[in-house]
């Protein structure tokens, strides 16, 4: 009865919208539909969910965010978290992915996600990015961790060619 309910207003919220073409994009979209769906979905949040697309514009623009944001969303702290994250992150929209998608895992805290843009800048524009996200704990997770990244990168660790990896692969 309680999905029934969420659909009904759902239905009532695209109806209101009707020439608002943005709010019928965020409100029809698949990953919010099925977030509503979802029997763990929490009724009385749904007013917040419905308009987050007002607070946070960046899930009208972004995709993997939106999915992002329809897998997390708990509440109100979440759009604010959303909405944060991609201020920091602005013109990064391929490190907010990942790194968002890492806070949902559970492997990166959010307080570290919103303060990696000014604590790990070389880090997030690095072209050995992918390696950090590949191992958060390792490089994203602390200061001192960074700094290792930052060392490494500095040093071609993670640039080695193909020849050289296979040579250092049979001495191993």
């Amino acid at each position: 009865m309680a999905i029934i309910k969420r659909f009904e207003t759902l239905s009532q919220a695209i109806l209101e919208n009707k020439t608002n073409y943005q709010a019928l994009d965020y409100l029809t979209d698949g990953s919010v539909v099925e977030r509503i769906k979802d029997p763990s979905f929490k009724s009385d949040t749904l007013p917040v969910f419905l308009v987050a697309y007002q607070t946070c514009p960046a899930l009208l623009t972004n995709n993997n965010l939106l999915g992002e944001f329809c897998r997390q969303f708990e509440g109100e702290q979440s759009v604010t978290f959303f909405r944060d994250m991609s201020t920091v992150y602005q013109d990064q929209e391929q490190q907010l992915n990942q790194i968002i998608s890492l806070v949902g895992k559970g492997v990166l805290s959010k307080e570290r996600a919103l303060e990696l843009p000014t604590k790990a800048k070389d880090v997030l524009s690095s072209a050995q990015f992918s390696v950090a996200t590949e191992f958060p704990q390792l490089f994203l997770e602390t200061d001192d961790g960074v700094a290792f990244f930052n060392q490494a990168n500095s040093a071609s660790l993670f640039s080695l060619d193909s020849g050289l990896e296979m040579r250092i692969g049979e001495r191993i």
